[in-house]
């Protein structure tokens, strides 16, 4: 059975390149363009794991995490922090804010299959 994996993002030509490495590697994608969305999709299909843009229009990232976080059911969760503007010591900022991983964009299909394999355990 295949591992099922959230994408977020409110870059439509990042969800659309994601969704082609992904599936091309056998998992199954959920994708929503807005915090929003992928909180409620999240909240349904109980993914193997999430990646999620920081910086979207209408919720911040970390607010996507706090809402998933705090769901008893998605607690254990995986999620890796996506984000365009990286920075010096955004990878420590959102460990803390309760990511369990961080990719800067542009992101590499080896970092993100990397990250993906260590996170689920799979190679």
């Amino acid at each position: 059975m295949s591992k099922t994996i959230l994408y977020i993002d409110d870059n439509i030509q990042y969800l659309r390149m994601m969704h082609k490495m992904l599936t091309r590697a056998g998992y199954t994608v959920l994708e929503a363009n807005d915090g929003m969305t992928g909180v409620k999709l999240a909240m349904e299909h109980h993914p193997d794991l999430v990646l999620t843009d920081m910086n979207m229009p209408d919720m911040h990232g970390l607010e996507v995490v706090a809402r998933l976080r705090a769901a008893p059911h998605l607690k254990s969760m995986p999620i890796v922090a996506v984000t365009a503007n990286a920075m010096h010591g955004d990878r420590e900022y959102f460990l803390e804010g309760g990511c369990d991983g961080y990719l800067p964009k542009p992101i590499t299909r080896k970092e993100l299959f990397d990250t993906i394999s260590e996170l689920l355990g799979v190679r």
